[in-house]
Order: C-alpha cells, then sequence, then structure tokens
C-alpha cells in the first residue's frame, strides 16, 4: 500500500510539472496582452485593433500601433479591464497614427516602458469603470516607476467614475521623464474623501521631469500633478484649471525657463514638503481654500510669481 502511494505521488508530482511549465516559462518571458490577446503568440505577432492593428518587433522590442482602436464600453459585455498589458521588460510602445483605447487601465506595464511618438502620432485614452473591479482606474500606469513619454500627443479622459478614483498618469517609483509632450488630462471635478481624481499621480516616484517644449494641460481635475520626489518643469508649460483639492505638489519642486498656472485650486495650489526654486519662469497659483504657495525653502530669481490666497497667499 506504501509502494502504490509513493507511485501515486510521484505521477502527481509529474503531472503538476508538466502543467505548470508552461506557465513559468511564459512569466519568465513575459507577455504582451492587447485587445485580451498576447501579442507575442499571435501569428505574425500582429492583433487586428477595429481598422488599425499592433505589431510586436521582437529585434527591437517595439510595440507599434497603428491606427489602433482597442476595447470599447461594449467589449464582452463590460468595459475592457485592460487595453494593453505588458509584463514583458524594456518595451517601446511606438505611436503611428491615430490611436485610441477604452478601457478600465489604458496602458499598464509592471516594469519600465517608453512611449514614442512617430511622425505626429497621437493616442486617446479613455478610461471608465469596469462593474467587476474595485481599484482605482489608470490611463497610463507603470508599477515600479521609469516612464518615458517622448515626442507624442496624448490625450486622457476619466469618465463614469461612479465614485472610484482615477488616475490619468500612475507611477508608483523610479525616475520618470516627459519629453516634447503634449498632454491634456481631463477628470470629474468633484470628488469626496474617499475619491481622488488625479491628473499626474507620482506619489511613489523618485523624480519626474518635464522637458523640452512639452505642453500638459488639466482643465478639470481633483489634484493636479502629485510626486513624492522632485519635481521638475523645464522649457514646459503647465496649465490647470479647476481643481477639487490641490494643483500641483512635490517633495522639491523646480521650475526653470518655464510657465505654470494653477488657477482655482481649493487646497494648495503649489506645494513642496522642501524647496521651491523658480528661475526665468512665469507663475500664477490660486488657492480659494487656504494659502496658494506653501514650502519650507523658496528661491526665485528673474521671475514673475502672482499669488492669491483665502489665507496668506505666500
Amino acid at each position: 500500500m506504501g509502494r502504490k502511494k509513493t507511485l501515486i505521488c510521484m505521477l502527481l508530482a509529474v503531472c503538476l510539472m508538466w502543467t505548470f511549465k508552461p506557465e513559468r516559462a511564459s512569466a519568465d518571458g513575459g507577455s504582451i496582452m492587447v485587445n485580451g490577446v498576447n501579442i507575442l503568440q499571435a501569428l505574425d505577432r500582429t492583433v487586428p485593433c477595429g481598422a488599425g492593428s499592433a505589431v510586436y518587433d521582437e529585434g527591437t522590442n517595439t510595440l507599434t500601433l497603428r491606427n489602433a482602436e482597442i476595447g470599447g464600453p461594449n467589449h464582452g459585455g463590460s468595459v475592457l479591464i485592460y487595453g494593453i498589458e505588458i509584463q514583458k521588460e524594456g518595451v517601446t510602445v511606438r505611436l503611428e497614427g491615430s490611436n485610441l483605447i477604452d478601457a478600465y487601465l489604458g496602458i499598464w506595464s509592471r516594469n519600465p516602458i517608453v512611449i514614442q511618438g512617430a511622425d505626429g502620432g497621437s493616442l486617446a485614452v479613455r478610461v471608465s469603470k469596469n462593474q467587476e473591479l474595485s481599484v482605482p482606474c489608470r490611463g497610463i500606469s507603470v508599477d515600479y516607476g521609469g516612464l518615458t513619454v517622448r515626442d507624442a500627443n496624448i490625450r486622457i479622459t476619466m469618465e463614469n467614475l461612479d465614485n472610484m478614483s482615477g488616475y490619468g498618469i500612475d507611477i508608483c517609483g523610479g525616475d520618470n521623464e516627459i519629453v516634447n509632450y503634449q498632454l491634456e488630462i481631463t477628470g470629474p471635478f468633484l470628488g469626496n474623501e474617499d475619491q481622488s481624481v488625479v491628473g499626474i499621480n507620482g506619489t511613489g516616484a523618485n523624480s519626474l521631469t518635464i522637458s523640452n517644449q512639452s505642453h500638459i494641460t488639466m482643465p478639470t481635475i481633483g489634484r493636479g500633478a502629485d510626486v513624492s520626489g522632485k519635481l521638475t518643469l523645464s522649457d514646459s508649460t503647465m496649465e490647470i484649471g479647476s481643481t477639487y483639492q490641490s494643483g500641483i505638489s512635490g517633495g522639491n519642486v523646480e521650475i526653470v525657463n518655464a510657465r505654470l498656472t494653477a488657477s482655482e485650486s481649493s487646497g494648495l495650489a503649489l506645494q513642496a514638503n522642501e524647496k521651491i526654486t523658480i528661475v526665468d519662469s512665469e507663475l500664477n497659483v490660486k488657492s480659494t481654500g487656504t494659502n496658494a504657495l506653501l514650502c519650507g525653502n523658496l528661491e526665485v530669481a528673474n521671475s514673475s510669481l502672482t499669488t492669491n490666497g483665502y489665507w496668506p497667499a505666500l
């Protein structure tokens, strides 16, 4: 009886090994899901997406979207969970033509990624509530930080959140960079204590640098930009309209040869835990509920700074 039991256990172990081996190999190599399909296993590594397509090039580790239309509110009777889900390391997402993602999580990656526009390529991301999930909606999300966006035109819209929190861009660590980037983020203005609607959420990020003629607009949003580490705005423009909570917040904030407007914040319009440095720049920040600008150390050189606060503005 003992030998029989041992033999059965050995057979079960072999079966389990063969059952889980392919999954482990897939996890080690990573996967790239586009519209619910693993493009690494698709014919010619191509996934049709509406009138366009998504194509993966193994040699350059590049996922190219060409006039792709991904997801939609009627995908499987509910909002698609992931528009693009990246488990593979070192992926570049290349934008060609006009692309659209409609999902609960637009682009999600576990590891650092690059989003690169090509010849005016653009991306519109619409995120909304999926009734099966209860985690924040996200337009572009990188779990371990390291998001780089270059030469891209991106519009992120958060709609029908149904009291769910939403993040336009969510970066959870690392050093992040936005270069020559045209970005518009719009979300619900009203919120409550349990709901956050944030344009750029970098509460775990070491740094975020916005540079080289980038232009970021947030007409209405709960909170504009929130970065735990250093937030740098250089040779660029950021315009934040009405915010339910705060405008811009960082560990340190450095604004050089740039223009920043936070025109109507209920909370702090511009805040740093440590230092705010403003050089060769123009700022206009306003708070209707508290101070317009708050920091431990302020340095202003050759700049125009206009503040208006409910409490002392500066």
